[in-house]
């Protein structure tokens, strides 16, 4: 089954508040972004935005859920154009990384113009993108490469996730160097797959 790296079917009312969020987030500090701000941008009651993300920290997650799966979609598209797993990675995070460099969010929110609020919210609450984008992932390689087992791949994917979030918080040489460099490391991990799954179930043991 194809895991989806679009945004699932939402309503209108919802992708109409989120893409005006977005456009608030990116040039506003966040502290400054408010749900009565929202609602009134959008022409729409407080309760309607209410009901839509429950809180304004609910809000913060769909917007960077929106922009995850994005930045997956790019992903998914560069790395379909390899025929190995070690460049599939590395293509595949090179043009999440050229993705994320050129939305103006992203932007925002690394360099601190949105009063890095939004990136606190983001970076403390994030189970929601490392599920999205881990499974998005683990998916990708199972569907092409299915002699690795699941464990191991999910470990790998999350451990590439989080290397990917780092670098883009603190960037590394270059893009490509740096997404070379993630794959290398990945690769190299999924190689000691079993070793993986025994350690982790050791620390929640």
């Amino acid at each position: 089954m194809q895991f989806n790296t679009t945004s699932p079917e939402i309503s209108a009312t919802r992708a109409a508040l989120l893409t005006r969020a977005e456009a608030m987030a990116q040039s506003l500090p966040w502290h400054e972004v408010t749900m009565s701000k929202l609602a009134q941008s959008a022409g729409v009651s407080r309760q309607t935005v209410y009901n839509e993300f429950g809180n304004k920290q609910g809000l913060a997650r769909a917007i960077a859920l929106v922009v995850a799966q994005r930045l997956l979609v790019d992903f998914n598209e560069a790395a379909a154009a390899e025929h190995d797993l070690h460049g599939a990675l590395a293509a595949g995070l090179v043009s999440a990384f050229e993705h994320a460099d050129d939305t103006p969010l992203v932007h925002a929110v690394l360099t601190g113009q949105s009063g890095n609020g939004l990136l606190t919210v983001v970076t403390t609450d994030a189970s929601e993108i490392l599920e999205t984008a881990g499974g998005a992932i683990t998916h990708m390689v199972l569907d092409r490469w299915p002699a690795h087992e699941r464990a191991s791949v999910e470990i790998v994917a999350e451990l590439a996730i989080r290397l990917f979030v780092s670098h883009l918080l603190q960037p590394g040489p270059s893009r490509r160097v740096t997404a070379a460099r993630i794959a290398t490391i990945a690769l190299a991990a999924l190689e000691h797959g079993q070793e993986l799954v025994a350690a982790a179930e050791n620390r929640v043991g």
